[in-house]
């Protein structure tokens, strides 16, 4: 069981009536919700998710919002046209905000500023994470390192109520969420967009914008993004003894180990939650191998009370697809943020707004998202990284 929805009241509205929406949004994670509130009130919109709101990865991941969202920007030439550098800051400034924003605007999602602790668990990881923080530090992210870690500054949350927080705010500003009611397909015409859902009913929309992550594959489209999926797990401790939770850094603290498998940790009300990314497929073993990891990572006896995962929607260069369809301008996607988290998701809106009737998201973020759409790993740039990563070795 997914110990963020334990003692929720998860949502269970009857699908309302619809049979033509200005803009259809499918799915109802953060990308969809955030899409939704930035549309809102200029169109009305109509959001269509096949479970719950918050169901997919938005509801299961570790509460983490890191604003440094693509490290691959790192990399010299990495963001095509764009200062691959400045991009990442800029980035990173509209994450701040929008994390500063939300704990405001949301108080029940309980965001709260973190300090982010990087941990090699080798010398060449440790090598890695020196090279990684001299290049963010240039930057101007700030960031502290010691020979074998590094520290970040992100926000904590309660996955959950805010994915239920922002489907309130949708309501209120008054958009309609139809939860319960996937969508078998989307085709596009000349003037509109037509909605398939399983049931057999028909919507059409003026234009629909997908936000399906890791279901995109569920939903019949004209021209789907490339992207992988992956799958996660988590578990979530009993209640721990206090002494036991100072430990382990208390709630202040968030620990990630970089490696293959990338395991992380938190506390949240006296327990301990674990996780680490798993295979492209559902891995029958898998929380025995996050058992496993667990003991190699916290070597004191601990008893997993709750556990869950799932798939999660991420691309090879670990940018998201927030683009129009090639097939039609009408069908807008916004989708593969697992690589950048919870922080790009929530920044879908303001990132996608040009591309639907009467939006204007601003120089700065068409730039930003033509440098995701750009996002490489340059021949020359890698090189000069792990040039960069090697020098370091001997003092790792």
């Amino acid at each position: 069981m997914n110990y963020w929805w334990a003692g929720l009241s998860v949502p269970a509205t009857a699908p309302e009536p619809v049979s033509h929406t200005d803009v259809a949004v499918i799915g109802a994670g953060y990308a969809g919700l955030s899409v939704a509130l930035d549309l809102l009130p200029r169109h009305r919109v109509d959001v269509f998710e096949a479970e719950h709101v918050g169901f997919g990865a938005s509801g299961r991941n570790s509460g983490l919002l890191l604003p440094v969202a693509v490290l691959p920007w790192l990399i010299p030439g990495a963001a095509g046209r764009s200062s691959a550098r400045q991009a990442l800051k800029r980035l990173h400034d509209r994450a701040c905000a929008q994390a500063s924003s939300l704990a405001g605007r949301h108080p029940s999602a309980q965001m709260r500023p973190v300090t982010v602790h990087l941990r090699a668990p080798n010398r060449i990881v440790s090598a890695g994470l020196s090279w990684v923080a001299d290049a963010l530090a240039s930057t101007g992210v700030p960031v502290t390192a010691s020979r074998r870690s590094m520290a970040l500054q992100g926000w904590t949350m309660h996955p959950a109520k805010l994915a239920l927080s922002l489907a309130r705010a949708v309501r209120a500003a008054g958009g309609s969420i139809h939860e319960r009611s996937p969508v078998r397909a989307v085709s596009p015409s000349r003037d509109h967009v037509t909605l398939t859902l399983t049931d057999g009913r028909i919507v059409t929309a003026a234009y629909a914008v997908v936000c399906t992550n890791a279901y995109t594959g569920s939903v019949a489209l004209p021209d789907p993004p490339a992207a992988k999926v992956q799958h996660t797990y988590m578990l979530a401790t009993t209640p721990l003894p206090l002494d036991v939770q100072h430990n382990l850094g208390g709630s202040d603290s968030y620990v990630a180990t970089p490696s293959l498998g990338m395991s992380y940790r938190r506390l949240h009300e006296g327990r301990l939650l674990f996780g680490a990314l798993g295979s492209s497929k559902d891995d029958p073993h898998a929380q025995d191998k996050l058992d496993r990891e667990l003991r190699r990572r916290v070597p004191q006896p601990l008893t997993a009370g709750y556990r869950w995962g799932g798939p999660i929607h991420t691309t090879g260069t670990e940018t998201p697809v927030i683009r129009a369809s090639a097939a039609s301008p009408r069908i807008v996607y916004v989708a593969g943020f697992a690589g950048s988290g919870v922080a790009l998701s929530l920044l879908a809106g303001p990132l996608s707004r040009d591309l639907l009737p009467g939006g204007d998201a601003g120089e700065e973020a068409t730039e930003l998202r033509q440098a995701m759409l750009s996002t490489r790993f340059p021949s020359l740039g890698t090189v000069s990284a792990l040039a960069g990563v090697l020098a370091r070795l001997p003092r790792a």
